[in-house]
């Protein structure tokens, strides 16, 4: 008796992973264009507004506390890591929900679906009304960066994180928060000068991302560049990336087969 064959289940979603099946659009689309409603409304603007002045404000407070000048090389050390750690966390879960499946039967399947099919198809779809406050900007805050913070404030006044770690902590937070708004501020220049000066200095000097090394992204199979806060990681993550699509191709059940950029062939073994 020959051993039983089990079949991976299929991928829902075509052969072309940039098109979605009807199925698939009657499922996701609601959903999407529901929660693009939700956060143009003003009071969910102003909600967010709010939190991140907030936290800007936290971060301003800390750095500003340094007293004498080896504290404020101190806490700028910790700046710094935090807004590169920021970025390349950005950028792994982006590189994770650009490839894996929309059927797996979770909470980020709609998430996926809006990386995979509705961002690379329409690029600017997530910021109809304003690039500041783009769509996924509040569910980041309510069902993410909230939580985060709420417990490092908790940990920080009962005097169970050091000041550093806490500065570490909510600058993370913060600009895990901002990465889909300089996400959004990239593709708004995407193709000619930001019209804002400010925002564009920002870009030009890496502060934040930049219309060209994020439009790297966008072309081809959508394989580097996956950083979305500043860029910064980007070279480190390019590097890694076909090790993790070889780990992703080993996991079809996970992940869109059709969607993992293959292995590329070294010349000698096309030769």
């Amino acid at each position: 008796m020959g051993r039983k064959i089990i079949a991976v289940k299929a991928v829902e979603g075509s052969i072309d992973p940039t098109i979605p099946t009807p199925e698939m659009m009657q499922r996701f689309e609601p959903q999407l264009r529901s929660k693009e409603w939700i956060e143009q409304r003003l009071d969910v603007k102003v909600a967010c507004a709010c939190f991140l002045a907030f936290h800007l404000g936290v971060v301003t407070l800390v750095m500003a506390s340094a007293d004498s000048f080896a504290a404020v090389l101190h806490n700028a050390t910790y700046l710094a890591v935090a807004l590169f750690w920021s970025d390349l966390f950005t950028g792994i879960l982006h590189i994770y929900l650009d490839h894996r499946r929309c059927d797996v039967g979770d909470f980020f399947d709609v998430i996926a679906y809006s990386f995979r099919y509705d961002h690379h198809a329409h690029p600017t779809n997530f910021f109809k009304e304003s690039a500041f406050f783009p769509a996924g900007l509040g569910e980041i805050i309510l069902k993410g960066t909230l939580s985060i913070v709420a417990f490092n404030h908790t940990m920080y006044y009962l005097g169970h994180m050091s000041q550093q770690g806490y500065l570490f902590s909510i600058t993370w937070a913060l600009t895990g928060t901002l990465c889909q708004v300089t996400h959004a501020l990239a593709h708004d220049g995407i193709g000619s000068q930001n019209k804002r000066p400010i925002v564009s200095f920002l870009q030009r000097s890496g502060v934040i991302l930049s219309p060209r090394g994020h439009g790297l992204h966008h072309k081809g199979d959508h394989d580097r560049n996956f950083c979305i806060l500043n860029g910064w990681a980007n070279p480190l993550l390019n590097a890694a990336a076909p090790a993790i699509f070889w780990a992703m191709r080993c996991a079809p059940g996970h992940f869109d087969e059709h969607a993992v950029p293959k292995a590329k062939e070294s010349p000698a073994a096309s030769s």
